[in-house]
This record gives C-alpha cells, sequence and structure tokens, in this order.
C-alpha cells in the first residue's frame, strides 16, 4: 500500500507538472507571437479607414449643387462648391461655374429662392449688335419695309417743298390755288412723315431695350473665401 500511494502521488505530480507545463506554453506563445498582434492592429486600422472613408462618400453624396444637382460636374472647369445667399440646407451649396451659366441665362443677379442680390458687373450689347441681331431674324422684314417707307419719303416731301417755293415767288397772282395746293400737300406730307417717323423710333427703340435686357452680360463678382467655400 505504501508503494502504491507514493506512485499515486508521483503520477499526480508529473500530471500537474503536465498541465503547468502546457498552461505555461500557451501564455508564452500567446505573448511571444508577434505576427498575431500585427495582424490585429492593421485589421484595425484598415477598418478604421473603410469607416471614414464611407462617411466621407456620405457627406459628399449629401452635398450637392442645386443647379445641375451634382458633387462634381465634369462639364465645368472649377468645381469647387460655395454658399454665396442666404438659402439654406441642401439649396445653399452651388458650383461657381454654374451659378455663372445660370445668371447669364437668366439675365439676373438676384437669387430666385431667397431674392439676395449678387454683386456682379454688367454689361450691355450695341446697337450694331441689336441690327445684326435683326437682320438674322424674322423681323427684319418689319424694319426693311419701314427703313424703304422712309427713305422713300424723305426725298419727296423734299422736292415737293422746293416745288411749292418756287412756283409761290414765280407768280404769285396766276396760280394762287396751284401754290395753295401744294403747300396743302407738303405740310401734310410732313405731319404723316414726322409722325412715321416718330412711330419708327420708338418701335426700334423700345425693341432694341427689351433685346438689350434680354441679352445683357452679367458676370458675377463672388466671394470665393474659405468661410463661403463649402467642403
Amino acid at each position: 500500500m505504501p508503494d502504491q500511494t507514493v506512485g499515486n502521488n508521483c503520477h499526480l505530480r508529473n500530471h500537474s507538472d503536465i498541465i503547468d507545463y502546457n498552461v505555461t506554453g500557451d501564455d508564452k506563445q500567446s505573448v511571444n507571437n508577434p505576427i498575431r498582434d500585427d495582424i490585429s492592429i492593421s485589421l484595425s486600422v484598415t477598418s478604421l479607414r473603410t469607416e471614414s472613408s464611407d462617411t466621407t462618400k456620405e457627406s459628399n453624396e449629401s452635398t450637392f449643387c442645386r443647379i445641375c444637382h451634382q458633387n462634381e460636374n465634369p462639364d465645368i472647369g472649377n468645381s469647387e462648391m460655395i454658399s454665396p445667399c442666404n438659402c439654406m440646407g441642401s439649396m445653399a451649396n452651388v458650383h461657381h461655374q454654374c451659378l455663372q451659366r445660370w445668371a447669364s441665362v437668366a439675365s439676373t443677379s438676384c437669387c430666385d429662392i431667397c431674392g439676395f442680390t449678387y454683386s456682379s458687373h454688367k454689361t450691355y450689347p450695341t446697337f450694331f449688335k441689336y441690327m445684326r441681331a435683326v437682320i438674322s431674324s424674322r423681323e427684319f422684314t418689319v424694319e426693311l419695309v419701314i427703313t424703304t417707307l422712309m427713305v422713300i419719303s424723305t426725298p419727296l416731301i423734299i422736292m415737293a417743298t422746293i416745288l411749292s417755293s418756287l412756283v409761290n415767288y414765280s407768280d404769285q397772282h396766276s396760280m394762287k390755288a396751284l401754290v395753295y395746293s401744294l403747300w396743302a400737300i407738303t405740310i401734310f406730307s410732313w405731319v404723316l412723315y414726322s409722325i412715321m417717323l416718330l412711330c419708327t423710333i420708338r418701335y426700334i427703340n423700345k425693341s432694341f431695350h427689351e433685346w438689350r435686357e434680354k441679352n445683357i452680360s452679367i458676370e458675377l463678382v463672388l466671394n470665393t473665401s474659405d468661410d463661403n467655400a463649402v467642403p
């Protein structure tokens, strides 16, 4: 019996040593394994970068131009977005070039949403550009008829005036009826000519101003500082 007890104690002692040795070996392997630690750190960094990239992407997608409805427009050179007026939320962001195009097409320097007036330089087209535009349009027929009538009637009225003066000074007693008739025709012609000339000038002036307002060139002067730039 004593020998058996001693043998069992030795067996348990050896088994305990094996367990202690195995546990100690796993701990040492966990502590002395830098590859596993590097992989864990790398996975953590990759996860953080992915989350940051997704957040940035969502932020960029939520910010879009209110005119072209895009974050980046390849058709324009400067894709920087700004907030130049008092609009709030998603309507506050707009590309600089998109806003410039809109102002030129709409011929206005005021925001159509909040009514803010942008600083701008206005350039009006000249009368010669208007005439070239009229010649190439359908309204040229009306302009041509009016101009032709003016060209024909002007020398006729001048000739009638000269003729009336000559007849009046040549024989004032024998041709009084003819002189009065010529002067009456001359005066009536001048009245008609003056009315037609006045109407023509008013028509051309009104048409020119309407065309000039529609074809005005507006260059916006916007503050593109960091305070108004949209990230």
